[in-house]
């Protein structure tokens, strides 16, 4: 059910939401240990901060979901992930 890809409510037990590839359910669950950068009240907060290092990477789930870039996320309708 992709209407629960960055709805508000982390789906961490559903199956393929909450991964890498889809960017922790869109930015749902921010849960990002591996996620270093200068200020993490930047990561999932609407702006895509792909010009600051360290925000667009795998690590930090593509800046909490809002920069749309998720090639290996196997959902069935890949616009509804952080519409």
């Amino acid at each position: 059910d992709l209407s629960k890809v960055n709805d508000g409510t982390c789906d961490d037990t559903l199956s393929g939401y909450n991964t890498i590839e889809c960017g922790w359910d869109g930015g749902d669950c921010f849960d990002y240990p591996l996620c270093d950068v200068a200020d993490l009240s930047k990561v999932n907060d609407g702006t895509c901060d792909d010009a600051l290092p360290g925000y667009n990477t795998t690590e930090c789930g593509w800046d909490g979901g809002d920069c749309f870039d998720y090639p290996l996320c196997d959902v069935a309708d890949l616009s509804k992930v952080n519409d």
